[in-house]
This record gives C-alpha cells, sequence and structure tokens, in this order.
C-alpha cells in the first residue's frame, strides 16, 4: 500500500472543515473528536450562523498545537 504525501501548509485553506483538519494535523477523524471534546481543539472553530458547517481557522489551530508541545 503506497502512503500518501501531506501537502504543503500553504495548500490548506485558512479554514478548514473536519476532515481537512485531521489531514493538516496528521490523526483520524475520530481523534478530532477526541481533542475537541477533551483537548480544548474546538475553540479553534466557529459556526457560521447560516449554513451551520463547523470550520477551524488555521492558524488558531497553529497556536493549538503549539501551545500543546511544551
Amino acid at each position: 500500500m503506497e502512503s500518501k504525501q501531506r501537502r504543503r501548509d500553504d495548500e490548506f485553506g485558512l479554514l478548514l472543515n473536519k476532515k481537512g483538519l485531521a489531514e493538516y494535523i496528521g490523526v483520524s477523524q475520530a481523534l478530532v473528536n477526541e481533542l475537541i471534546l477533551h483537548e480544548g481543539l474546538g475553540e479553534t472553530s466557529f459556526t457560521p450562523t447560516r449554513g451551520g458547517n463547523t470550520f477551524f481557522i488555521r492558524p488558531k489551530v497553529d497556536e493549538w498545537i503549539m501551545s500543546k508541545g511544551e
């Protein structure tokens, strides 16, 4: 099985859906759900009043990652 290479950071948008977020941070969507519930990853997101889809703000995600690395 051939492994898929991760895209460069600049190939990701500033707003990520949950699938894009999982790809961006290199984990499964199930783990993203756990990180949202238990590790504060949900603080990097917003839900527009119309549409109802939740988006994660990439610069805030980067800050969250840095805070967890300490």
